[in-house]
């Protein structure tokens, strides 16, 4: 019986060499990489105990090789995937999803109603758009002058406040950190 590596390289040849059709992977064998996965770094685990430098550094270069050909062979099948749901949305037809794993038929749904949706210029993106400009205007800003510096993270992003630092908080997080003392509301006339 093959390896692990060996059978995920003969699968990337087989879908490299097919145009559109997907070739069939067994269902077990995401969970035989899986396995192999964390029987390797089982092993390197074991290899630093021993201190076997260049063993890890060869069971490293084997994960890295397993790890980018799982990459790999996803991406050409998603590839493969969204080109097919396009094509079916585009003329209705269901194709045959017999060599599709159970996550790439959900991949192939999701992908085929996008499709179609787009196709038909379907009402709801533009509802999901109106939504999130709600969203946004709801979010209110106030000046605040820092008095203790510190570290937060707000809606947009994380901030490094200095003492007397000058920024614009959501409310939210301006009356939290001046109840804490961190800073204060800088009243605008």
């Amino acid at each position: 019986m093959p390896g692990v590596e060996e059978e995920l390289n003969s699968f990337i040849r087989n879908e490299k060499n097919t145009r559109s059709k997907l070739k069939e992977i067994p269902d077990e064998f995401f969970k035989r990489v899986d396995s192999e996965m964390r029987r390797l770094k089982e092993e390197i685990r074991g290899a630093i105990q021993k201190d076997d430098v260049k063993y890890i550094a060869q069971l490293t270069q084997k994960i890295r090789s397993i790890e980018n050909g799982i990459k790999e062979l996803k991406s050409i099948r998603c590839r493969k995937i969204a080109l097919q749901a396009l094509e079916d949305a585009i003329d209705g037809s269901n194709s045959g999803l017999d060599a599709y794993t159970n996550h790439e038929r959900i991949l192939y749904d999701n992908l085929r109603r996008l499709f179609k949706s787009y196709i038909n210029e379907e009402e709801p993106q533009t509802q999901i758009k109106e939504e999130k400009k709600e969203e946004a205007e709801e979010i209110r800003r106030i000046p605040v002058r820092v008095i203790i510096p510190m570290e937060v993270a707000d809606v947009d992003g994380n901030y490094v406040m200095r003492k007397e630092d000058v920024l614009y908080l959501s409310e939210q997080l301006a009356r939290l950190l001046q109840s804490k003392g961190v800073c204060e509301i800088i009243k605008i006339q």
